[in-house]
C-alpha cells in the first residue's frame, strides 16, 4: 500500500479552504459538528486536517477534516492547523477514503459506494481498490453495484435508512423492473436480509415472467424451503424437470418429489383444505391422504 507523506504543517486561514471536493461523505452530519464544537472549544484542535494545494494561488482543498472545518467556523476561528500534501486528484480520493475508514464518524455504505465509483472513474480497477483498502473484491463490487445498478428508488431507501444496505446490494443484482417488483414485495419490512437474498436468487433462476411472478408471491416459509434446492442447482448449473407436470423450474420438494413453483403452490393450498377434512396438521398430511380424499396430484390452474 502506498504511503503518503505531508510536505509541511501550517496554520491555514478558513477563508482559503475549499470543501466538498474529496470527502467520501454524501452529507455533513450536523450533530457530529456540534459534538466537535464542544470538544474543540474545550480542548482546541487536537488533530490537524489534511489538505492539498488546489492549483489556485493561496487556496487549499480539504482532503480530510471537513467536519472540523465546519466546527471551527461555528466557533468563529480564523484558521486551523493543516497537514499539506502534494497529491494528485486520484491520490487525494484514495487518502480521503483511507483516513475516513480508520477514524472519526463511520462512513455509510452509500458513502463508500459513491467514493468507490469516483475511484473507478479515476481509472482504478475494482481489484486495485480492494487491494488498497485490504478488502475482498466482492466487498468493493457489492458497494459499486449500489451506484451503478440500483434503481433510484432503491438508492433513496438506503440513504434514508428504510432499506438495509446489505439487502439493497442483493436487490441490485436484478434488472431495473425486477428491482422495483422486489421492493414492492419486501417493502413491509417483514423480510430479513437472508429472505431478500432467497427472493433474488429465485428470481434470477426463474425462466419466464410468470415464474418470476410466482417467486415474488411465495411466503417466507416456502422461500426457506426453496433455498437448499436453489443452492444445489446454482452449483450444478442445470435445470431439471418438475416430476409432477414436467415444467423446467423445480425448486421445491414434497414427498421426495421435485416440483415447480406452480405445483408446490397448488399443493400448499390443497393442504389447507385437507387439514380441515382430515383433522390433521399440514406437516402430517401424506400422499396417501391426498389420494384417499380423491384429490388429483395434477395441479389445476390458479
Amino acid at each position: 500500500m502506498r504511503a503518503f507523506k505531508a510536505l509541511r504543517v501550517e496554520e491555514v486561514p478558513l477563508s482559503k479552504l475549499e470543501t466538498g471536493g474529496f470527502t467520501p461523505r454524501l452529507e455533513i452530519n450536523e450533530r457530529y459538528v456540534d459534538e466537535l464544537v464542544e470538544s474543540m472549544a474545550a480542548e482546541g484542535q487536537l488533530k490537524p486536517i489534511i489538505v492539498r494545494e488546489s492549483g489556485k494561488e493561496g487556496l487549499y482543498q480539504v482532503v480530510d477534516g471537513e467536519h472540523r472545518v465546519y466546527a471551527a467556523r461555528k466557533l468563529g476561528w480564523k484558521s486551523v492547523r493543516a497537514e499539506v500534501y502534494g497529491l494528485s486528484e486520484a491520490d487525494a480520493l484514495v487518502l480521503a477514503m483511507r483516513v475516513n475508514m480508520l477514524h472519526g464518524l463511520k462512513l455509510t455504505d452509500m458513502d463508500l459506494a459513491y467514493h468507490i465509483k469516483r475511484l473507478c472513474d479515476e481509472g482504478l480497477s475494482t481489484r486495485k481498490i480492494a487491494e488498497m483498502f485490504k478488502r475482498d473484491h466482492s466487498w468493493v463490487v457489492l458497494r459499486l453495484r449500489l451506484v451503478e445498478k440500483a434503481v433510484p428508488r432503491l438508492r433513496e431507501l438506503v440513504v434514508k435508512r428504510f432499506t438495509r444496505p446489505t439487502a439493497a446490494m442483493q436487490i441490485a443484482r436484478l434488472a431495473g423492473q425486477e428491482q422495483e417488483k422486489v421492493l414492492e414485495r419486501v417493502g413491509s419490512g417483514e423480510f430479513s436480509v437472508r429472505d431478500v437474498k432467497r427472493i433474488v436468487d429465485a428470481v434470477e433462476l426463474a425462466g419466464s415472467v410468470e415464474e418470476k411472478e410466482r417467486v415474488l408471491g411465495l411466503d417466507r416459509r416456502l422461500l426457506a424451503e426453496m433455498e437448499e434446492d436453489l443452492r444445489v442447482r446454482e452449483a450444478m448449473k442445470v435445470l431439471a424437470a418438475c416430476e409432477t407436470c414436467g415444467a423446467s423450474f423445480p425448486a421445491l420438494t414434497l414427498w421426495n418429489v421435485k416440483m415447480c413453483i406452480n405445483c408446490r403452490i397448488f399443493f400448499d393450498r390443497l393442504f389447507d383444505k385437507l387439514t380441515a377434512v382430515l383433522e390433521k396438521p399440514r406437516e402430517k398430511v401424506t400422499r396417501h391422504d391426498v389420494e384417499r380424499v380423491e384429490f388429483s396430484l395434477k395441479p389445476v390452474e390458479a
